[in-house]
């Protein structure tokens, strides 16, 4: 059997996600790393917005290497202070892992395995989709996910985990006092209020203005989303005075735990995670039709959504003041999240464990994964 998992890393958010399962991994006998491989070497590649196009994002167009050599620094940083030194060199014969789609994990020969990073709550969520085929099992939050990603890939072997990201919290050990101290906010002031839009054309980052006109009565903070940081710096730079902007290391835990009231793009993961905060959500939602039949139906039940950022400073003051869907988010995480008890990460390992033991190293994988490099390589030179 494989002892050994390299969690293959593109982006910064992946290290909070993979984090917390390593311990739990070690624990098991498992020999789990974080993998980094440098520019040039590192496989990752996406598409990138078009700023020309409104910020349009199509996944098989502009398509760029993804670790490039200040995306690998942030990384390595971040790593460091975990107390985590990366591998540079994938291991062949190892299991692989990731957040994204299981072609990144064609040149391991072991098990593949998917965690999901967030869950969206429309009905052609990107997460629930074809990027969970090819995996030996896909790590869900929650029954909702499981129940979507085998109705859209047939076959899948799914496994409800929890979010291990926010298993501290779910045992109690993360205070809202303890997270506004970490964020340098002001406990006496005003209520704080935490902007999480997502990126691309699905993104309110174009809407600042409206965010930027509650300060008077919030402490406005915006942690962007980390492709918003790689790709829209423009964007970033065109929000207003009045709002707070955090690091993208920051952890996203400790932005909702802070909060009075949560803001986000209904198609972002903070959307949900700020349920599983339990703290009152307004999802922004783009204007006109297909925006709203996107909406998963719950939507309305554990949250206000807000086509008209008109309606905004109401509805942030409501949700401050009277939390109108405080009893729908509370039966919907469960549904969302699984109902852990703080055990999420132990879950994930669990289930990683199991996935290894059901998948050995085999000769017909192993050489599928060698033809696989050995194609890459030359690709890679092709495209010098």
């Amino acid at each position: 059997m494989v002892h050994s998992l390299d969690v293959y890393l593109y982006s910064v958010h992946e290290v909070p996600v993979w984090a917390p399962v390593l311990g739990p991994l070690r624990s098991r006998g498992i020999d789990a790393r974080f993998v980094l491989e440098p520019p040039g070497r590192n496989i990752a590649r996406g598409s990138s917005p078009d700023p020309q196009r409104g910020w349009l994002d199509l996944k098989r167009e502009r398509l760029v290497d993804l670790v490039d050599g200040p995306t690998e620094e942030l990384i390595r940083r971040e790593l460091a202070t975990i107390g985590e030194q990366p591998l540079r060199r994938r291991r062949p014969g190892s299991a692989g892992a990731t957040t994204q789609g299981s072609a990144w994990l064609r040149p391991y020969a072991g098990a593949r395995i998917r965690l999901m990073y967030g869950v969206a709550l429309v009905t052609d969520a990107y997460g629930h989709g074809p990027v969970n085929d090819g995996f030996d099992v896909v790590l869900a939050h929650g029954p909702f996910s499981a129940a979507a990603i085998v109705r859209a890939v047939p076959g899948a072997q799914v496994a409800v985990v929890g979010f291990p990201k926010w298993a501290a919290y779910r045992r109690g050990e993360t205070s809202r006092e303890e997270a506004r101290q970490r964020l340098g906010l002001d406990d006496a002031r005003r209520p704080v209020l935490a902007w999480l839009p997502t990126w691309a054309h699905n993104s309110s980052l174009d809407d600042s203005e409206a965010l930027v006109a509650l300060a008077g009565d919030f402490q406005v903070v915006m942690k962007p989303h980390h492709n918003s940081f790689k790709f829209e710096a423009a964007r970033l730079e065109g929000i207003g005075a009045g709002v707070r902007v955090l690091p993208v290391t920051v952890s996203i835990v400790d932005v909702m735990v802070a909060a009075d009231v949560i803001v986000s793009d209904v198609r972002s993961g903070g959307f949900t995670e700020g349920l599983l905060a339990d703290r009152p959500v307004i999802g922004l939602a783009q204007p006109g039709p297909e925006s709203r039949a996107a909406l998963h139906p719950a939507a309305a039940e554990v949250a206000d959504v807000c086509h008209d950022t008109r309606a905004l400073p109401a509805l942030a003051l409501r949700a401050v003041d009277g939390d109108p869907h405080r009893d729908g988010r509370r039966r919907w995480v469960p549904e969302l999240f699984g109902a852990t008890g703080g055990a999420d990460a132990d879950l994930a390992a669990d289930a990683i464990v199991a996935a290894i033991s059901r998948r050995p190293s085999t000769r017909r994988r192993a050489i599928g994964a060698a033809a696989w490099s050995s194609a890459h390589r030359v690709s890679r030179l092709v495209r010098r």
